[in-house]
């Protein structure tokens, strides 16, 4: 039966059909769900192919299934790892998508898509609305402006103005003010 396989070529083709199969699995799966491996499953099911055969191709999709379901904790460890990274060193002004790529050991663009899924919101938008959140607070106080927008990670005080009256409506000393009377 074995020469009769090798001759028909089906080793062959079953040998190269589970390396693509691999290759496409291993390359695409930050994109598959539970649901379109499912579809893949009963596929397989449908196919007219020896049974040891559809065992292994089943064995392949159960161990790509349970590899995303690691994948996703990893990833979710990942992204809490960044927030606390970011909560934590707001006020660096050099914090960035770039610096939190090298931190993590990851491509920029890596941890970028990464945080969008699983947040919904842009990883530089994060940075900037931590560091606006924080200018909120450090505004209710007496400490001067310059000093709040080193504090919070910004450049300089021109550019922490136009930011704070890009996320909040009104320039930093109008805030203060609001906050003063309230």
């Amino acid at each position: 039966l074995l020469n009769q396989c090798y001759k028909s070529g089906l080793i062959e083709f079953l040998i190269y059909t589970n390396s693509r199969i691999l290759s496409v699995f291993s390359t695409l799966s930050q994109k598959l769900t539970e649901e379109s491996l499912k579809g893949y499953i009963d596929l397989l099911s449908k196919v007219k192919i020896k049974e040891k055969s559809q065992e292994a191709f089943l064995n392949i999709a159960e161990y790509f299934c349970n590899s995303i379901g690691v994948n996703e904790q990893e990833d979710n460890r990942l992204v809490s790892e960044i927030i606390a990274y970011i909560n934590a060193n707001f006020s660096d002004s050099s914090l960035n998508v770039n610096t939190l790529g090298y931190t993590f050991d990851r491509a920029p663009s890596y941890i970028s898509y990464l945080f969008k899924n699983s947040t919904g919101r842009m990883l530089g938008k994060f940075i900037t609305e931590t560091r606006i959140k924080q200018a909120e607070i450090l505004l209710c106080s007496n400490e001067k402006i310059e000093n709040i927008a080193a504090l919070c990670g910004f450049s300089g005080s021109d550019s922490f103005r136009r930011t704070f009256k890009k996320y909040t409506g009104m320039i930093p000393s109008e805030y203060r003010k609001n906050m003063m009377e309230k």
